[in-house]
C-alpha cells in the first residue's frame, strides 16, 4: 500500500510545480505586455514633446568653439543624452521587444558619455564623436542645477568606469527598489543614469519600474530638468 501512496504524492506534487510554473510565467506575460503597453504610450507622448524642443547641431569640432552658436551642442557635465537610433528603432515588436532606446550621462570632462551598450557589453566611457556616430538621433536634457548635474556625473563615471561597477554585465533587472540594484552584478544604460543622480546628487528619479531610457525627457520637467534640444531630427 505504500508505493501508491508514493506514487500519488509525487503525481500530485508534480501537478502543483506546474501550476505554479503556468501561474509564474502567465504573470511574466502580463508584466510584459502592461511594460509594452506602456512603452508604446510613452513614445506617442515622447513624439509630441519633442516638436516643440528647438533643433541643435553637433559639429564633432572642438567643443569649446561652438558656444557662441545657439544652435550647437555645448556639453556640460551630467547632461543626459537620450537616443531612439538602437535596434529597436524598427517599432517590429515581435523581433524588439524590452526597452527601447538608450541613454548615457555626459562626463565631468564633458568629452565624452558613461553608457552600457547592450547585453555582451560592459559600462565604457566613449567620445561624443562616438556618440554622435552611433546614435546621430539625440535629444539632450539638461539639470538646472549644475552643481547636482556634475556629482551625478562625477559619480557614473567614477563608479562605473573606475569603481566597483565597471566589470557589471547588461542586464534589465526589475525590483521596485532601485536602491538595490546597486549590489547586483548587473546593470543597463537608464539604471546607470538613475544611479548617477540618487548616488551622486541626492536626487531620486520618480522613474518606472523598469527605468524606461525616454522617461527622462517625458518627465524632465518633474525633475528641475528641461529638454535643451534635439539633434538630428
Amino acid at each position: 500500500m505504500k508505493r501508491p501512496l508514493k506514487t500519488t504524492m509525487l503525481f500530485f506534487t508534480t501537478l502543483i510545480l506546474i501550476f505554479a510554473f503556468n501561474v509564474s510565467t502567465s504573470h511574466a506575460n502580463v508584466q510584459e505586455d502592461e511594460y509594452l503597453l506602456e512603452q508604446e504610450k510613452q513614445e506617442k507622448i515622447f513624439q509630441e514633446i519633442i516638436e516643440s524642443v528647438p533643433n541643435g547641431t553637433y559639429s564633432g569640432n572642438d567643443i569649446t568653439t561652438n558656444a557662441l552658436d545657439p544652435s550647437s551642442y555645448n556639453p556640460q557635465a551630467g547632461d543626459i543624452l537620450y537616443t531612439p537610433s538602437t535596434q529597436c528603432n524598427d517599432d517590429n515588436r515581435e523581433t524588439c521587444k524590452g526597452i527601447t532606446g538608450h541613454v548615457g550621462i555626459v562626463n565631468p570632462s564633458t568629452g565624452t558619455v558613461t553608457h552600457i551598450q547592450a547585453p555582451g557589453y560592459l559600462p565604457k566611457s566613449i567620445s561624443l564623436n562616438s556618440w554622435f556616430t552611433k546614435y546621430p538621433k539625440t535629444v539632450v536634457v539638461r539639470h538646472k542645477n549644475s552643481t547636482k548635474a556634475s556629482n551625478a556625473a562625477k559619480w557614473a563615471y567614477d563608479y562605473y568606469i573606475w569603481g566597483d561597477g565597471a566589470e557589471k554585465t547588461y542586464k534589465v533587472t526589475i525590483d521596485q527598489d532601485l536602491t538595490k540594484t546597486l549590489s547586483l552584478n548587473t546593470t543597463y544604460c537608464s539604471l546607470i543614469v538613475w544611479q548617477a543622480y540618487y548616488y551622486g546628487a541626492g536626487q531620486k528619479l520618480s522613474l518606472n519600474i523598469p527605468v524606461m531610457p525616454v522617461l527622462f525627457v517625458n518627465y524632465a520637467p518633474y525633475h528641475d530638468m528641461y529638454v535643451l534640444m534635439k539633434i538630428g531630427y
